[in-house]
């Protein structure tokens, strides 16, 4: 019988790597932006609609609740770059609760600016 090699902990592959940071953030980042689309596009109804299902998703289970956190602090931001803050502290707790890390982060992105002086609150609920 052969022995298994050791696996050690890689910078770049796993949940908390660049790699997993990137795809874990990667693709729900891009939520943040949506605000701008519906006012160019002159349809907001279809992003909350967007924004409402992945919410649905975020919250069902069906993801990682690493992923799950980050897709709802993305949400978050989008509603707070909205201008829809009482909809980012309604996520927030969430996400903080899934992923504590992510208060620290939250503290310095500017995507939440309007929310700073809360975010520890929020986080404690």
């Amino acid at each position: 019988m052969t022995s298994s090699p050791k696996r050690t902990r890689s910078p770049i592959i796993g949940p908390d790597s660049l790699l997993g940071s990137t795809f874990g953030n990667g693709a729900s980042h891009a939520l943040e932006h949506l605000p701008q689309l519906a006012r160019r596009v002159g349809d907001e109804s279809a992003v909350d609609a967007l924004a409402a299902e992945l919410a649905r998703l975020a919250s069902s289970g069906s993801i990682p609740e690493r992923d799950a956190a980050t897709l709802v602090y993305n949400l978050a931001c989008f509603q707070a770059l909205a201008g829809r803050l009482d909809a980012a502290r309604d996520l927030l707790p969430g996400a903080f609760r899934l992923r504590p890390d992510l208060l620290e982060w939250g503290l310095e992105d500017s995507d939440l600016a309007a929310l700073h002086d809360e975010l520890a609150a929020l986080a404690a609920q």
